[in-house]
């Protein structure tokens, strides 16, 4: 190999180098940006699904039988549907005090997020992989 790149000429030799160099400074480049564009847009998300927490458990009201309602500024613009959003409202004992009527046999995992809230934590997240046996919903 020693003598492969000895034969080859300085012209040839910088250009190899110049084109592993950009190559690998490139790759670098592009993997923090895209790590970075992740992590933001994950942010972005995390935080409209916190405010449309907000904006709908202002907006909670029982209906007949203790069924969830969710009544809807008209002049408020959601990010997501209200009528296919899956609510449900645990007691932190985690007793399901009431649900959205189609959130039939859903069951969250939140033993780690009660405890992250009790500790004085405003909110806290969970991203589902698995979401074998939820109904259909936008959000």
């Amino acid at each position: 190999m020693a003598t492969f790149l000895k034969s080859l000429s300085i012209k040839v030799r910088l250009t190899a180098l110049f084109v592993i160099l950009f190559g690998a400074t490139t790759i670098l480049f592009s993997a923090v940006l895209y790590y970075s564009l992740n992590d933001s847009l994950l942010q972005d998300f995390d935080n409209a699904l916190y405010n449309y927490s907000i904006d709908v458990s202002r907006n909670l009201k029982f209906g007949d039988s203790d069924n969830l309602l969710v009544s809807v500024d008209e002049d408020k613009i959601f990010p997501f549907s209200s009528g296919t959003a899956l609510i449900q409202i645990r007691h932190s004992s985690g007793t399901v005090l009431t649900q959205s009527a189609n959130m039939v046999n859903v069951k969250f995992p939140f033993k780690k997020e009660i405890k992250n809230i009790t500790k004085g934590a405003d909110s806290s997240y969970l991203t589902l992989e698995d979401t074998t046996g939820f109904p259909d919903a936008e959000a």
